[in-house]
């Protein structure tokens, strides 16, 4: 109900999530590059200008926050992995 009388606060609620969700499930250093830039495409179009910092900061800091997050993302995989083992 709340989407329905507020449309822009859905648009917003989407495009953080879908930010969050490209960091949460590439591991893949390409796919994380293409949803980053289809990211970029839908913060263009939703006019948001608060998003054009965000969009601007992983566009200076890319390379270093995908790779960061892909490591992260691998060491969380490895130790699902090492629990499976133990059991």
């Amino acid at each position: 109900m709340l989407f329905e009388t507020y449309p822009d606060l859905k648009e917003a609620y989407s495009l953080t999530h879908s930010l969050r969700m490209i960091f949460s499930k590439n591991t893949v250093k390409d796919a994380a590059r293409l949803s980053v830039a289809r990211w970029y495409n839908k913060v263009d179009d939703s006019g948001f200008k608060s998003f054009n910092v965000i969009a601007a900061t992983l566009y200076e800091h890319y390379d270093e926050v995908l790779i960061g997050q892909l490591m992260l993302l691998q060491s969380h995989s490895m130790l699902k992995l090492r629990r499976l083992e133990l059991l």
